[in-house]
């Protein structure tokens, strides 16, 4: 997610852009409004909701010209669109409008449309696509060739690899108060398949539920809105598709994940943002960091070590 923001100056065009889409359907939400009303709180303007009025592409173009600034705005743009649970026509028209003012191409927003004419697995496997996979298939490639591949093929058809079961179940044997045991009975207190079991995770996914073991997130909705706030904070740029995912899933009730209850209204901006925080200041990135040799290590010392404090 990108994090760049304007100036002073520029602060009140950011903001009418985001109001001009949220208002752009005649529907001006109080979620939406919400997240007008954190960018206001954030930019330290001294403005109200009530202040802003729409704007158009080209005033803003005009004011504000760094291209990592206007990125964030369409990303935040993309985000302000979801929050009543539904995109409408005149939203995914403004926020090209503005893309093609502003030079860039926010490809959320095709996936916003792809959403809002029914595409659901197109727009599911762009998402994907461009998702932190495309870094563990490169790194597979270059560090195990085929025989990465295979192995990821053999688990994700939920294929049995009794080494890695047999190191996953003694996680159990370890004393209370570990990242590893905390692991185990994560994941067989939501009746999970450990890694190397039958539909047990691989290891480039191993991340999402380490994250949830570290921060204490449950795996409720809420729960999930929380772990995407904090993949959001470590990830960097990676995190907003990851949190499209969730807002897609629990907050717009969109069947996006094989398995998984889809439901509606489930995007606590609040909780969020404080996880979005707390992986903010964290000096690693889980997707790329392995757990394997710290399971035995105390369940807060590794808290500490990577800076997550919840």
């Amino acid at each position: 997610m990108i994090i760049a923001r304007p100036s002073p100056e520029q602060a009140p065009y950011a903001l009418r852009a985001l109001f001009t889409v949220a208002a752009s359907d005649g529907d001006l939400d109080p979620r939406e409004m919400q997240l007008i009303e954190l960018g206001i709180e954030v930019l330290g303007v001294d403005l109200s909701v009530e202040d802003l009025t729409p704007i158009t592409p080209e005033e803003v173009a005009a004011v504000i010209t760094e291209q990592d600034i206007r990125e964030a705005m369409l990303q935040r743009m993309v985000l302000i669109a979801m929050m009543d649970e539904k995109i409408a026509p005149e939203e995914i028209a403004t926020m090209n409008a503005f893309a093609q003012a502003l030079g860039v191409k926010e490809k959320a927003i095709k996936n916003m449309k792809q959403v809002m004419d029914g595409h659901l697995k197109r727009m599911s496997f762009d998402l994907g696509r461009r998702s932190f996979a495309r870094q563990v298939v490169r790194k597979v490639w270059k560090e195990e060739g085929l025989k990465g591949f295979w192995q990821i093929a053999r688990t994700m058809l939920g294929r049995v690899n009794a080494a890695m079961a047999e190191r996953s179940v003694a996680l159990e044997e370890l004393p209370e108060g570990t990242l590893g045991k905390a692991y185990f009975t994560f994941m067989r207190s939501n009746d999970f398949a450990l890694p190397g079991e039958k539909h047990g995770p691989p290891d480039f996914l191993l991340f999402h539920d380490i994250g949830h073991v570290l921060g204490g997130y449950p795996t409720t909705p809420q729960g999930e809105v929380q772990i995407a706030g904090l993949q959001a904070g470590y990830m960097g740029e990676d995190g907003f598709t990851m949190t499209l995912f969730i807002i897609l899933l629990f907050h717009m009730g969109q069947n996006i994940r094989p398995g998984v209850e889809a439901t509606h209204g489930m995007f606590d901006l609040g909780a969020f943002r404080k996880a979005f925080a707390t992986g903010k200041g964290m000096n690693a990135n889980l997707v790329t960091w392995d757990p394997w040799p710290h399971m035995e290590r105390s369940l807060d010392e590794v808290r500490a070590e990577l800076n997550l404090v919840a």
